[in-house]
């Protein structure tokens, strides 16, 4: 498994978990998965190890990591809110992160060397960025509504890779899915998509509904993410995530 690859064995074994919790009755309290995403990380590091293993020790439960696209996750079965897990954790170890938003089912964080760097650019650059980056967003949503693959083309990067219930698709993949317009997005605001800027990724998180469908079942998301990468002057989306609060950008 690459860097780039999700946990889908793990994520096979919590889904698993919550059928036979289901099937048996149990009378437990409520769990749900618990997503702690944190940007700026590809890979374990100090912080990221000391992060899982306070949150495993305080909550004891069995935590899974991930590492992909400059975002790094933590996934578990909790009974309790984010906002409650991030209210107990030591102050050392959140002393390590930037806390950008707690939603009804995740946490997400970036690393405070990321938050330097963002704050250390040029205020001007990291607008038009932003702006740029909004713009390829619309196209984006376009290009789908119009299921028209050669208008997206240019603005997906050569390992571009989407992420949705039970597929996972290339370039290629992706484009051949827009042409049918097996995964149909629906309009979304332009004020509704949250820019993160960073050194030379940023994430683009859109806070509405998107409705789409895989053949005949209607898959639609509360939340969807992408992810794009800056190279030779231009942004492209190099991830995109529709598995709504499961994403893992």
């Amino acid at each position: 498994m690459n860097k780039h690859s999700y946990p889908v064995a793990a994520i096979f074994f919590l889904l698993l978990s919550v059928n036979v919790s289901q099937n048996f009755g149990q009378t437990t309290s409520a769990k749900n998965v618990i997503n702690v995403v944190v940007s700026g990380v590809d890979h374990e590091t100090p912080d990221f190890a000391l992060l899982q293993r306070n949150l495993e020790t305080m909550l004891k439960v069995k935590i899974y990591s991930s590492y992909s696209y400059n975002m790094s996750t933590l996934d578990f079965f909790c009974d309790k809110t984010p906002t409650e897990i991030w209210d107990k954790l030591s102050k050392d170890t959140k002393d390590r992160f930037k806390l950008i938003r707690i939603e009804p089912l995740r946490i997400d964080l970036t690393t405070i060397d990321a938050v330097k760097d963002s704050a250390t650019g040029n205020s001007s650059a990291r607008t038009n960025d932003e702006q740029a980056i909004k713009e390829a967003v619309e196209a984006f949503g376009k290009a789908i509504l119009n299921n028209n693959g050669n208008a997206a083309a240019s603005l997906l990067a050569a390992d571009f890779a989407c992420n949705v219930y039970g597929k996972r698709m290339n370039k290629e993949d992706r484009l051949a899915s827009i042409n049918s317009g097996q995964y149909k997005y629906g309009a979304f605001k332009k004020e509704d998509v949250k820019v993160t800027m960073y050194t030379q990724t940023a994430t683009a998180v859109i806070t509405t509904a998107v409705k789409y469908k895989s053949g005949d079942n209607d898959v639609s998301v509360n939340f969807s993410s992408l992810t794009f990468i800056k190279k030779e002057g231009h942004w492209l989306l190099s991830g995109e995530c529709l598995m709504g609060n499961g994403c893992f950008k």
